[in-house]
């Protein structure tokens, strides 16, 4: 599969974007960094990595975890959703995030997980 740089290129967009106190964070998958290729370990391992890429994207903006109000999650196998929760669940351990799950087509044929997040941020 093309790296993330490729993809942003050819599709015309940024994984993380800020106006205002609004973060959006878009198309993150359960791959590596340093090579791209999807996390092993199934569902569980993909959401986790894939919740990390989302923090160093928040961290970018200066945002963080506490700041989303939103994710949806995309799931290749509606089955994964107990896995994918978990890891989810974990991760927003304080339960304040309207949350989305839904079976798709995507597009890296070996990722199992992709999904986005909104924040928001307000100054003080």
């Amino acid at each position: 599969m093309a790296e993330a740089a490729d993809w942003n290129a050819v599709m015309g967009f940024k994984p993380v974007v800020r106006r205002g106190p609004l973060v959006a964070v878009s198309g993150v998958g359960g791959a590596r960094d340093h090579d791209g290729e999807a996390v092993p370990g199934g569902a569980y391992a993909q959401t986790r990595a894939a919740l990390e890429k989302v923090r160093r994207s928040l961290a970018s903006v200066g945002a963080g975890p506490e700041h989303v109000v939103r994710t949806r999650v995309f799931l290749r196998a509606i089955g994964d959703w107990p896995e994918a929760g978990r890891a989810h669940g974990e991760f927003f351990e304080s339960g304040e995030v309207a949350l989305t799950m839904v079976e798709a087509r995507l597009v890296d044929p070996a990722m199992l997980v992709e999904l986005d997040a909104e924040a928001w941020v307000t100054v003080d």
